[in-house]
C-alpha cells in the first residue's frame, strides 16, 4: 500500500464514521480482510467507508444517558480532580464500565489527591447529563452527585506507576510559583488543572494554546529517550519495550486525543523501523488515523484530533518544501517551516470554530516553541529526576527548566501586548494561497513580499464587542477612548476571555463589585492579561493593591459619569449618568 493510498484509507474510515449508517460489524470487517487478501486498493477504500459506517453506528447506538437513579457502591476514578471553591469533579468508571462525572462537595469527602485507577466507594444518585459534544467525546452518560466519597483499596499495578509519575512530575515543579508550576505539568504531562484564566486567555491569543497541554511532541521525546534506553535489548524484546513505554506515557498524559494520535503512530513507525518494513510519515498518519477511529469513533468529532492530524499532515507534505526555500540556517528554516505548515494546516478549523486566526501565532511559535521542546525532554528525564530527589538539589536541577518557562511566558505576554491583528477568512486564504504557490514556485524573498502585502491587504481587526449598555444592572466594560471594567460579585474566568477576545489591552479602572476571593481571583487575572489602572473595591475585601471605596463616588468617563455607591462593606453598586 503506498501513502497516498494508506492515508486515503484513514480518510475513508474517517468519512464512514461521520455517515454512521447502519451496517453491521460483522459485514464491514470480513469485506476489509478479503480486499487486503485480494490486493485490491479501491476495494478497501470502499470497505474502509463501510468499516467506519459500521463502527461509528455502533458507538452512537451504545451512547445512552443515564436516567435518574440512586447509587451505593464502588467506582474507579479515570481521571484527575478538578477542585473547585464549591468542591471537586472527576471522571470515573460504573461497575458496569459507563463513564459519567462525579461531583464531591466539602462535606461530602476530598478527591483532589486522587489518581486515575483508584477505586472509591460512593454514595449519592445519578442523574442525566447533556448530550454536548464534549461529553461524547469524553462517553460521560450522566453526573454522579456523591453524598459520601471514600478511597478503598489500591490501584492495579499499572495504574500506580502512572501516578507514581504523575507525582514525580507534581514534586519537580514544586520549586516553581504557581503559574510556572501549572505550565511546567501541562507542557510535560497535561495537568492543566491549575492553570490560570488569564494566561489560559493570553495564551491562546496568541496562538500558543497547545503549549498549554502535552502534544505530539511529547511523544517523540519519549520515543528516542526509550529507544536510546533499549539499545542493547535484543530487537524483538525492543520492540515490546517501546510501544509499553508509550502506552504507559499516553495513560500518564490522561489519553489525550493529539497524543492517541502520534502514540499510535509512533508505535507503528517504530515497529516498521526495527522490522525493516520503514514507511513515511504520511502513510503511517493515514493508518494511525484509521486505527484510532475504528477504537474511539467519537474522536472524528473532537476539535483537539482535528487541530492535531491537521498539523501533522500539514508538518509532513508542506513542510518540506518550505524548508528546502527558507534563508539561513537549516535549523532556523526547518523551525520556520515547520511553524508555518502547522499554522497554515490548522487555519481552516480555526477559522471555522472561531472565526479568525491570529497573526501573531507564527512568530510566537517560532521563539517559544523550541523552549516548550526542551521544557517537555527536560520534565520526561530530569525533572523526574528532581522529583524524586526533591528539597534543594531538586530544585537547582530545575533550574534550566525555570529559565525556559520564564521564557515561554515572557514570549507569549510580550507578543500579546504588540496588538497584531488577526486574519479575516479572507485574508487566511490568501496568505495560504500565496504561501503554498511560493513553496513551489517563487523564491523565498517573493514570497515574504507577497505575503505581507496580503496581510497588510485583508488583515482585519477583531473589533471589541463590548459597549456602554452592558454596565447598568450587573456591568462588565465600558469602552470609549478609556476602558472601565466592572467586576460582578459573582464574576468567573470567562470575563477575562471575554476582555481578551475583544482585544482590551489596557484598563483604564476596574470597579469589583465584590470583594471576596472569587473577585479578587478575576481581577488577578485582568492584571496578567491587561495593563490595569487603577481597582476600587468595598470597604472590606481582599483584592491585593485595590483601593477601598468608603462613600459613594462618582468617576468622569468617556461614556458619562460612572456613579459608585457603597451599598454594604462587602458590595458595591454602580450606574451611569449621561
Amino acid at each position: 500500500m503506498s501513502d497516498v493510498e494508506a492515508l486515503a484509507l484513514g480518510a475513508c474510515v474517517w468519512i464512514g464514521v461521520l455517515l454512521a449508517m447502519p451496517v453491521s460489524r460483522w459485514l464491514a470487517v470480513p469485506l476489509v480482510c478479503l480486499a487486503l487478501v485480494l490486493r485490491r486498493p479501491r476495494w478497501l477504500l470502499g470497505a474502509s467507508v463501510i468499516a467506519g459506517s459500521a463502527f461509528g453506528a455502533a458507538a452512537d447506538d451504545s451512547y445512552r444517558i443515564l436516567k435518574a437513579q440512586t447509587f451505593d457502591g464502588i467506582v474507579t476514578a479515570v481521571g484527575l480532580a478538578d477542585d473547585s471553591a464549591f468542591g471537586s469533579r472527576i471522571e470515573v468508571r460504573l461497575p458496569d464500565g459507563q463513564r459519567v462525572l462525579m461531583s464531591v462537595g466539602r462535606s461530602a469527602g476530598t478527591v483532589g489527591s486522587v489518581r486515575a485507577g483508584q477505586p472509591l466507594s460512593v454514595s449519592g444518585s445519578i442523574g442525566p447529563i447533556e448530550a454536548a459534544p464534549w461529553h461524547r467525546s469524553r462517553h460521560l452518560v450522566g453526573r454522579l452527585t456523591a453524598r459520601r466519597v471514600q478511597p478503598v483499596g489500591t490501584p492495579p499495578l499499572l495504574w500506580r506507576v502512572v501516578g507514581g509519575a504523575q507525582s514525580l512530575v507534581d514534586r519537580g515543579a514544586g520549586g516553581f510559583d504557581d503559574g510556572r508550576a501549572a505550565l511546567y505539568r501541562g507542557l510535560v504531562t497535561g495537568d492543566d488543572r491549575d492553570q490560570r484564566a488569564g494566561q489560559r486567555a493570553v495564551f491562546r491569543a496568541v496562538g500558543l494554546s497547545h503549549l498549554l497541554a502535552v502534544s505530539g511532541q511529547n511523544v517523540a521525546f519519549v520515543l528516542v529517550l526509550s529507544h536510546l534506553l533499549v539499545r542493547f535489548v535484543p530487537r524483538r524484546g525492543r520492540v515490546a519495550a517501546v510501544l509499553g513505554v508509550l502506552a504507559v506515557f499516553a495513560l500518564v498524559t490522561q489519553l489525550e486525543p493529539s497524543v492517541l494520535r502520534a502514540t499510535v503512530t509512533a508505535g507503528i513507525g517504530y515497529w516498521a523501523v526495527v522490522t525493516g518494513r520503514a514507511r513515511s510519515g504520511v502513510g503511517l498518519l493515514g493508518l494511525a488515523v484509521g486505527i484510532l477511529l475504528v477504537i474511539d469513533p467519537f474522536l472524528a468529532r473532537s476539535i483537539g484530533f482535528q487541530l492535531s492530524v491537521a498539523a501533522s499532515l500539514g508538518i509532513l507534505t508542506l513542510g518540506p518544501a518550505l524548508a528546502n526555500r527558507m534563508p539561513g540556517p537549516p535549523v532556523v528554516g526547518c523551525a520556520m517551516a515547520v511553524t508555518i505548515a502547522a499554522q497554515l494546516s490548522v487555519s481552516p478549523l480555526l477559522l471555522g470554530t472561531f472565526g479568525s486566526v491570529p497573526t501573531a501565532s507564527v512568530p510566537a511559535n517560532l521563539l517559544a516553541g523550541w523552549a516548550a521542546g526542551a521544557t517537555m525532554m527536560w520534565g520526561m528525564s530530569i525533572g523526574l529526576l528532581a522529583g524524586f530527589v526533591g528539597g534543594d538539589l531538586g530544585a537547582v536541577l530545575q533550574t534550566p527548566a525555570a529559565g525556559l518557562l520564564w521564557w515561554i511566558e515572557m514570549i507569549a505576554t510580550t507578543v500579546y501586548s504588540l496588538r497584531l491583528p488577526t486574519l479575516s477568512p479572507a485574508g487566511a486564504v490568501a496568505a495560504a494561497a500565496l504561501v503554498v504557490f511560493c513553496a513551489v514556485v517563487w523564491s523565498f524573498g517573493r514570497a515574504v513580499m507577497a505575503v505581507g502585502a496580503a496581510i497588510v491587504a485583508v488583515t482585519v481587526a477583531v473589533p471589541s464587542s463590548l459597549s456602554v449598555s452592558d454596565v447598568d444592572g450587573a456591568g462588565i466594560v465600558v469602552a470609549g477612548d478609556q476602558v472601565v471594567v466592572i467586576v460582578p460579585s459573582d464574576a468567573t474566568a470567562r470575563l477575562v476571555e471575554d476582555l481578551v477576545d475583544g482585544r482590551v489591552r489596557k484598563i483604564d479602572l476596574i470597579v469589583a463589585l465584590g470583594g471576596g476571593r472569587q473577585v479578587s481571583d478575576v481581577v488577578r487575572e485582568l492584571r496578567y492579561a491587561a495593563e490595569v489602572g487603577a481597582v476600587l473595591g468595598p470597604p472590606q475585601h481582599r483584592i491585593v493593591g485595590a483601593s477601598r471605596v468608603l462613600h459613594d463616588t462618582v468617576v468622569p468617563t468617556d461614556a458619562g459619569l460612572l456613579v459608585v455607591t457603597v451599598e454594604s462593606e462587602h458590595r458595591l453598586g454602580v450606574h451611569i449618568e449621561s
